[in-house]
């Protein structure tokens, strides 16, 4: 529907007029077939203001969501927004009616085009608030009277009840509320359609009647994405298939979740056992906007017999989680080895005289004598359920070591620890004040240890007293080299 030109004619008048000419008047011809005729002012001018309606839709090139393999899909809306599936839009639009129209501002919103007030799924008028929407342009804020706003689609109010963006020149501050708000389910793949209008108040015949200003009708596609039907990139677990693969685990334990078991799934699938499961009939795959989905439908039995049957090596350097101080343990490590509170030396290459499994250690020595020193071993490959032997290596002090010695820190002296294992939601003292010899490799076996969920944390804490430090009876070096778990097939 093309836009309508409206005439404000705003005449100056002046009393006691006498002698009036035709040159003192201005007659218009309406397009009815009316006329309508104004008295020129006290200079002989009459000010007259053509307006024509034409909305703007503001866009400030935030309509974009993110999805699988680098899709952002743009939107034909001011601002959208994605989660868990669920979709909403933001449209904000402008306009300069003068007050003397008496405009109500509103949206048509449908699944078909050719949107009017009579013809639409959902009409909602703006209802204005100086706290719902707020822009400022280039610094300075735009009359709010000006400006309107409505969200179509899922309701995020308790997730997003205020909601910011900007670009280079426009900031947005814009409040979720249900006055300004069409609920709807926006459906994957399906295009829906939006339309601006004004309802105003004008002259016809000498009588007010109410006209409808229309915008441009605008459209949107709502994408339709894998993750939006459980699909992924490359084959993963269903929940289905995961719940089924849950049924292996004992029912005291806390069974895997897909991102739990993925790492080994990756490591099976490499190894020649792995390769010589069929999978096609377990695979499904479907075309989306963000491309190929996978779905695997079944974890097959063949992979968990190997988990159970794997043998575990925790790495004395790669399986180093953080490293810190009993006394502070907020307080820690993480990452390259820059500890805060303790230097923690690689000592590589170790000579096999020594007796150090893997030939490779970490030396952690606390920066001051009176910290104690608290390290952490991770492992997420430790299956819950699993019984298993585990060896809790200590090198012994070599000559490859580097460090700076110590009148209080012996590095002759043993030094006595504490390690605590904790998987699932339970945590077990494994050893507790156990003395360990500087003089040669120390091995600290647990001849049945049985995790309760996925993963594993060691925590090595030194247990020596600071009376026993200045009696220099023990020091607080710790030297710990590799962790096996060694399953006990039952």
């Amino acid at each position: 529907m093309k836009a309508k030109r409206f005439l404000i004619a705003i005449a100056l008048t002046v009393s006691n007029v006498v002698g009036m000419t035709a040159q003192d008047m201005i007659v218009i011809h309406m397009k009815d077939g009316t006329t309508r005729q104004y008295i020129n002012g006290v200079k002989d001018t009459t000010t007259i203001r053509l307006y024509e309606f034409a909305p703007e839709v503001q866009d400030a090139g935030y309509s974009a969501t993110k999805h699988e393999n680098g899709l952002n899909y743009q939107w034909n809306v001011t601002q959208a927004w994605h989660d868990d599936g669920k979709y909403a839009v933001a449209i904000i639009w402008q306009d300069d009616l003068p007050a003397n129209f008496k405009a109500r501002h509103g949206l048509c919103f449908g699944s078909e085009p050719g949107l009017t007030v009579d013809h639409c799924d959902s009409l909602k008028y703006h209802a204005y608030s100086g706290l719902s929407l707020r822009i400022r342009r280039n610094g300075v804020e735009l009359p709010a009277n000006h400006c309107h706003f409505m969200i179509v689609g899922h309701d995020f109010s308790s997730k997003y009840y205020y909601n910011n963006w900007e670009d280079e020149t426009t900031r947005y501050t814009l409040r979720f509320d249900d006055k300004n708000y069409i609920g709807a389910t926006l459906q994957p793949g399906q295009t829906y359609y939006y339309r601006t209008f004004a309802e105003v108040t004008i002259q016809e015949n000498g009588q007010e009647k109410t006209a409808i200003l229309y915008g441009p009708e605008k459209s949107f596609r709502v994408p339709r994405v894998m993750g939006d039907f459980a699909y992924f990139p490359y084959p993963q677990g269903t929940e289905e298939a995961v719940k089924a693969f849950a049924t292996n685990f004992p029912t005291d334990t806390k069974a895997p979740t897909w991102k739990e078991v993925e790492p080994l799934w990756n490591l099976w699938r490499a190894t020649d056992e792995g390769k010589a499961v069929d999978l096609t009939a377990d695979i499904t795959t479907a075309e989306f906007d963000d491309g190929t989905g996978y779905r695997l439908n079944r974890i097959p039995n063949e992979f968990y017999i190997w988990m159970i049957k794997r043998e575990i090596v925790i790495d004395a350097f790669d399986g180093l989680a953080e490293i810190g101080n009993s006394n502070d343990i907020d307080y820690y490590y993480l990452g390259p080895f820059v500890p805060y509170l303790a230097t923690a030396d690689s000592i590589d290459n170790v000579d096999a005289r020594w007796g150090v499994p893997g030939n490779r250690y970490i030396r952690f020595n606390p920066t001051k004598t009176a910290l104690k020193v608290l390290v952490r071993y991770g492992s997420g490959e430790v299956v819950p359920g699993v019984h298993y032997k585990m060896l809790l290596n200590f090198a012994p002090e070599t000559p490859a070591e580097t460090f700076v010695e110590s009148p209080t820190l012996n590095p002759s002296l043993p030094t006595k620890v504490t390690v605590t294992a904790a998987s699932g939601d339970v945590d077990t003292v494994l050893f507790e004040n156990t003395e360990i010899e500087s003089s040669s490799a120390t091995t600290l076996e647990v001849s049945d240890y049985c995790p309760a969920g996925m993963g594993l944390c060691l925590k090595y804490e030194s247990s020596v007293t600071n009376v026993e430090i200045r009696r220099n009876l023990y020091n607080r070096i710790m030297r710990i080299a590799q962790i096996r778990l060694i399953p006990l097939l039952q």
